[in-house]
């Protein structure tokens, strides 16, 4: 049995990935673990967890929640992306390009997400 509705989940997955935007990482990150208590397969809380993570840099951390997402749901495109928003500010280009361009133009906000990405590799 579900306990809360999918609006309802999309709504606080958003409101922890606002909370991290807004420098409030603890916060968003019990948020996406009690997601993840109630369903441990939502991979949206996955990825802000995994987000939450790269907001402080503690990318290892970060790329361990995502390379395990990678093998379970390896045509997410919203999974790539956040990899390679991971991997560009790593400064780990190759691996980074090679991973957007498996993203596909259809899938906007991820490919948009992938570009962005990409475009931090230049700086």
């Amino acid at each position: 049995m579900q306990i809360l509705e999918k609006e309802k989940i999309s709504a606080l997955i958003q409101l922890g990935f606002a909370g991290c935007a807004k420098g409030q990482i603890f916060q968003a990150r019990r948020l996406f673990e009690g997601l993840l208590c109630a369903d441990s397969e939502l991979v949206g809380a996955k990825i802000g967890l995994a987000f939450s993570y790269i907001v402080v840099d503690d990318f290892d951390k970060a790329d361990q929640i995502l390379d395990e997402l990678l093998v379970s749901h390896s045509d997410d495109a919203d999974v790539k992306a956040m990899k390679v928003f991971s991997l560009s500010l790593q400064k780990k280009s190759e691996e980074a390009k090679k991973l957007a361009s498996s993203v596909d133009a259809s899938q906007q906000s991820a490919y948009n997400l992938c570009q962005d990405a990409l475009n931090l590799l230049d700086r």
